[in-house]
């Protein structure tokens, strides 16, 4: 999986220090929020969200969009 470029390293951030990673395949694109303990969402992790939502939009390669969180507790927390 790629990280999201241009995003901004998050505290806390997944083993590729970046809170999101998104991956492309037959025309789907994953979106995983990366971020150990809760994958609570800071400004860092609301900026690289921003930019995978933009990927999506701009790439007519992808056809859809799924976001899920890394781990087996839960999806996410908020972290403002």
């Amino acid at each position: 999986m790629a990280p999201v470029a241009g995003a901004p390293e998050s505290p806390g951030a997944g083993a590729a220090g970046v809170p999101v990673r998104t991956e492309a395949a037959d025309g789907v694109l994953l979106i995983t929020l990366d971020r150990p303990r809760a994958n609570a969402v800071d400004v860092a992790t609301s900026h690289a969200l921003y930019d995978a939502f933009a990927r999506l939009e701009g790439d007519a390669s992808l056809r859809a969009g799924i976001v899920t969180g890394a781990g087996d507790r839960f999806f996410c927390a908020d972290g403002t």
